[in-house]
């Protein structure tokens, strides 16, 4: 099971609005930011995918997080299949 983009990610603004105008004006800006390590960690945590999720919390929680070491804490944090004991 994967994350709903749909429900994460809004509509895009109307063409010529103030909101549009203005979304063209910030991705000009972090244009400047590729290549940086802020681009790196913006582009994998955008990914939402279970390895950032689980590689970016386990130091916070002072484990490793992993479907096979902590399968509980894996599925809620990535919301995987629930582990079966």
């Amino acid at each position: 099971m994967y994350p709903d983009y749909r429900t994460v990610v809004v509509a895009p603004p109307a063409k010529g609005s103030a909101l549009f105008k203005n979304d063209v004006k910030i991705y000009k800006e972090t244009r400047k930011l590729k290549g940086t390590q802020a681009w790196t960690d913006a582009a994998a945590g955008a990914s939402l995918s279970a390895d950032y999720m689980s590689e970016f919390y386990s130091p916070a929680f002072g484990i490793e997080i992993s479907k096979e070491k902590t399968p509980w804490t894996y599925y809620k944090l990535c919301g995987r299949e629930k582990p079966r004991f």
